[in-house]
């Protein structure tokens, strides 16, 4: 079995992934929902979560 070296910082980047993904599930299983909004949060990618937001500050919504 060959041997495979990444560095610490790779390392504590894949934990940290690890992590998220985890919080993710938990809150998923608790929740039986989760926005996108919050997934991307949760996952590190704020600037996708912003950019959803702004969308959906522009839509009308009917109140009927």
């Amino acid at each position: 079995m060959a041997k495979i070296k990444i560095s610490k910082k790779r390392y504590e980047a894949l934990l940290d992934t690890e992590t998220r993904v985890q919080v993710l599930l938990s809150k998923t299983k608790a929740d039986k929902y989760i926005s996108l909004v919050d997934m991307y949060r949760i996952l590190g990618n704020e600037f996708e979560a912003q950019k959803i937001e702004k969308e959906r500050d522009k839509v009308e919504w009917d109140e009927d």
